[in-house]
């Protein structure tokens, strides 16, 4: 046995130790806890393709958002049929405006009537746009001509290259060239009358003018309508333009007409359409 003053030595000693232990677990750190970092992602969002609401129209190129240039190439899905009509639909390339840059018909890449998962693709050159943002518009195809049976799909786009919007000190228009003029229908009567009946004469035609920019490769990138006389107005920057009247199925036929627009003027046009009376 330890004497009684080395005994109680010990038992002080051992007392010491327990409560540093003590001290060492249960007290906290200063700067508490250590919590593991949180992993960052560093990979970036990539936009996916567009889908229209009722999930029937896919386009994979463009991405929303995308720069693209002339011409422009669209490829997509259509799912569940129903949009194509002789194994197409119409798409149109629009300016910030809302002015038509150009159009074209995408076509279907198999059994186009069929209600499963159809490609599709289009290459559709468009004019030079005024803003840096436009959109693609796809139109399904409706040969019944009923409100109820239209559907469209619209993607923004960005445009790589832009020509600049003109300005004007003219409180009217910023742009102080384009054409004006009229569309008439003849001949009215079946046979011409010697000396001219004027009833016999033309008439003003109500039509809607497509505009392009050349005759060989014509794009079309604006539409316009003339008014219940036949006339028409027009604001184009300084160049060559074919303008083309709708017509009928067979009559009346109009003819595309080229006019030169120069700067600072505006140029008279008389656009004819024949009815085939004879």
């Amino acid at each position: 046995m330890l004497p009684g003053k080395t005994k109680y030595l010990v038992i002080g000693l051992g007392v010491v130790i327990v409560a540093m232990f003590a001290i060492l677990i249960f007290v906290p750190s200063a700067h508490g806890p250590v919590v593991p970092a949180s992993p960052t992602s560093t990979t970036p969002d990539v936009p996916g393709p567009a889908l229209s609401s009722d999930g029937h129209v896919e386009v994979g190129a463009p991405l929303a958002d995308e720069l693209v240039g002339s011409p422009l190439r669209l490829a997509g899905n259509v799912m569940g049929g129903g949009w194509f009509f002789e194994a197409s639909f119409p798409v149109k390339i629009l300016d910030g405006d809302g002015r038509v840059l150009g159009q074209g018909p995408a076509q279907a890449m198999g059994v186009w009537m069929s209600t499963g998962t159809v490609p599709f693709s289009a290459v559709i050159p468009f004019a030079s746009p005024r803003f840096t943002t436009g959109k693609i518009v796809l139109l399904k195809d409706n040969p019944s001509g009923l409100p109820q049976n239209d559907a469209s799909f619209s993607i923004p786009i960005r445009f790589a290259v832009t020509t600049p919007i003109a300005t004007s000190t003219n409180p009217v228009t910023s742009k102080q060239s384009g054409v004006r003029g009229t569309v008439t229908l003849g001949p009215t009567c079946p046979v011409e009358r010697i000396p001219p009946d004027p009833a016999c004469a033309p008439r003003p035609y109500q039509t809607s003018i497509t505009i392009s920019r050349s005759v060989e490769t014509p794009v079309t990138f604006m539409t316009i309508k003339t008014d219940a006389s036949g006339t028409f107005r027009a604001l184009l920057d300084p160049g060559e333009y074919v303008l083309h009247p709708q017509g009928g199925a067979v009559f009346p036929r109009c003819n595309e007409t080229l006019v030169e627009i120069a700067t600072g003027t505006f140029t008279d046009a008389a656009l004819t359409c024949d009815t085939g009376i004879r």
